[in-house]
Parts: structure tokens; C-alpha cells; sequence
């Protein structure tokens, strides 16, 4: 059956397509002495921009933490954004990107290119998106996973082939040096503290300066709004997003620079609300599979099938595979093939918990 005959909204190409911006749209905002938050704006139709920080080095020179997109403005908009703080590509002497997604870190490589500056990540795995849209696996082997999670023949090219601003096919740079969970990047701000932060990517961290309780979050909590979990590469990125959230927001914090949006000074009620929302698709899948067997894309359809934007339902497709394999781990779900498509019904042990919820 396809999606128009579920009474869906059919996927609109057009979504998809580059977003040109201008270089007035990006800003550059000083936080304290030697911390600047750049807006960069980003290709995407949303979201519309991401930030990017620069600290000063204790010993000269600057940490550029993120730097945006390489489609889109690119290069010019991460120059006009220095150019605002008062800096220069020539004064950057350390790269640190808190994850991999192309609207933090998909510029790194012409950066390093046209500077030599070291690059550093957190460890983790090397993946810049969710299995379904990674370009590193073969397309044949994406529109199978596609087709098993249930996405029809008319959809296949725009859930797996084709990405928002082309993201991701801009191959990932090696990093010269990983940290790990407690290393610090050294900042005349202070000293920048690893946590990790998985689950919406399996290599991001947030960095956290402890004595004056900052935090540069990376994207741990969204303002409002569903979750993306980047399915595929981890073990269970549901969970792992769950304890970050947990994680990250028992820190003490007076100051949280968000991967988007302008930065909270009492960010307390952004980690009860993403963690709501994500509480919220979890139950959404539950709700779903309590109705009667179905694939992940008639879950995914359930949720979002009135948005016609196929990057809100490729990552929304994305976070069902994540909370559905996270319920089968937890025994509250199981899987059967049905004809080619794996097909998911609540088990006993899901039937109580969703009695429960």
C-alpha cells in the first residue's frame, strides 16, 4: 500500500532544496571576556542558523568550538562572523567540534584545508548522520533498510537518497586528536570539561567550565520539539539520549550556549522539556503498536504523516528505529518479518508498561 493510500501528505522535493541566505543574517554575540557566540546562518529551511563559539586561548590565539555549514554560506559567513568578533581565520589555533552533524561540523575540512589548524572531537564513532541518509553505505544497502522499515517504492529516493542542502556528502575529516570523557580544552574563560552527550549523535559532547557553571550544549536539548536520535551506528541511542539528558542536566548551570538559538542563562525548564518530548515519542510509538502491528515508516506516519518535509520524516524515521529497538532490548516490543518488511507489535511485558504510562 502506498503512503497517498494511508491518506498521507505526499513528500515535497522542493523542501529539500538549498536555502540561499544573506551575510547580513549572521552575528556574532560576546558573552564575557573571551567567549563569543557566532550565529552562522544554515541551507536548511530549519533550522535557520547554528552556533559556533570562540574562545581565547590561555596562551593566544583562539578555540573555534563548531563551525556551521560548508553549503550554504559556507566559509564567507564563518569569516563575517569573526570578522564581528573582532578575529580572523588566521587567528583560529584549535578546531573542537562537539559532533559531527553537517550544521556543526560539516565545514571542518576546508577549514583545516585552508589554515592547517588541529582539528579535535570527542571519542566516539566517526558519523555524520543517521544510517539511512550516512552516504558511506552503499545506496543499495540504504533503500533495503528503507524497504524493510516498511518506506513504499515512491518514497524510497527521497527517505534515503536525497538529503536536505545535500547534507552529508562532504566526507568526514580524521581528527589529529580524540578527547575523552573528562579531558579539558583550556580557555582563559576557564577550563572546558568533556561530558558526553550521546544519542542524538554517538559522538557528541558538551563542554562544561565547572567553577562558573557555562555549558556549550551542543544539541542535548532542544528548545521544544521532537528528538533525533541517529539510528543505526550505536547499540541503543535511545536510551543513551535519556541519560544524557539526565546526565547533562544535573550539572549546575548558569549559562547554557545552545547548538541553535540564543543562550539560556536558567536552562532547567529546555532539559524537563526535551526530555518531555522525548517521553512523548516514545508513547507515541507505543500508542501505535497497541493499535496492532505495523512498520517503522506507518509509526513514523502515525506522528508526522501530515508534514510533507522529507528531512522531518527521514529523521523522524529515524528516532522510531531507535525507540523501537530500545523497546525490543527492554522486551516490550518484538519484531517479525512480514513479506520483506519487519513488522512490530507490543509484547505482554509492553502491554503493562503502556497500561502504566
Amino acid at each position: 500500500m502506498s503512503s497517498a493510500e494511508w491518506g498521507v501528505v505526499p513528500l515535497d522535493r522542493g523542501l529539500l532544496q538549498t536555502v540561499d541566505r544573506e551575510l547580513d543574517l549572521v552575528r556574532a554575540v560576546e558573552i564575557a571576556t573571551g567567549v563569543w557566540c557566532l550565529r552562522l546562518p544554515t541551507p536548511y529551511r530549519t533550522p535557520r542558523s547554528v552556533n559556533a563559539v570562540l574562545l581565547d586561548r590561555v596562551d593566544g590565539g583562539k578555540i573555534l568550538v563548531d563551525t556551521g555549514n560548508r553549503i550554504g554560506l559556507g566559509m564567507a559567513g564563518l569569516e563575517r562572523a569573526l570578522a564581528l568578533a573582532s578575529s580572523g581565520l588566521e587567528e583560529i589555533t584549535e578546531l573542537f567540534c562537539t559532533h559531527l552533524h553537517p550544521d556543526h561540523a560539516e565545514l571542518a575540512p576546508a577549514l583545516i584545508d585552508a589554515t592547517g589548524v588541529p582539528f579535535l572531537r570527542g571519542r566516539g564513532l566517526g558519523t555524520p548522520t543517521d544510517r539511512l541518509r550516512f552516504r558511506e553505505v552503499p545506496v543499495e544497502e540504504r533503500r533495503r533498510i528503507a524497504t524493510r522499515a516498511g518506506v513504499p517504492v515512491e518514497d524510497l529516493e527521497l527517505m534515503v537518497e536525497v538529503t536536505a542542502a545535500e547534507q552529508s556528502a562532504i566526507p568526514v575529516r580524521a581528527p589529529d586528536r580524540e578527547l575523552d570523557e573528562g579531558d579539558t580544552i583550556a580557555a582563559v574563560s576557564g577550563s572546558w570539561e568533556l561530558v558526553p552527550a550521546h544519542g542524538h549523535s554517538p559522538n557528541q559532547y558538551v563542554l562544561y567550565e565547572r567553577r562558573r557553571r557555562w555549558m556549550i550544549g551542543a544539541d542535548v536539548a532542544y528548545e521544544a520539539g521532537r528528538p533525533f536520535l541517529e539510528w543505526g551506528h550505536g547499540v541503543d541511542p535511545a536510551a543513551e539520549y535519556l541519560e544524557a539528558l539526565d546526565r547533562v542536566g544535573a550539572l549546575p548551570c548558569e549559562l547554557f550556549v545552545p547548538g541553535h538559538g540564543a543562550p539560556d542563562k536558567d536552562p532547567r525548564a529546555r532539559f524537563r522539556g526535551a526530555r518531555e518530548a522525548a517521553l512523548d515519542w516514545w508513547r507515541t510509538v507505543r500508542d501505535r503498536l497497541a493499535v496492532g502491528p505495523a512498520d517503522a515508516y506507518e509509526v513514523t506516519l502515525f506522528r508526522l504523516g501530515h508534514d510533507p518535509d522529507p528531512d522531518v520524516r527521514q529523521s523522524g524515521l529515524a528516532s522510531v528505529l531507535a525507540v523501537l529497538d530500545h523497546l525490543a532490548r527492554r522486551e516490550e516490543a518484538m519484531a517479525e518479518q512480514d513479506g520483506g518488511v519487519v513488522r512490530w507489535s507490543l509484547t505482554a511485558k509492553g502491554r503493562e508498561r503502556l497500561a502504566v504510562l
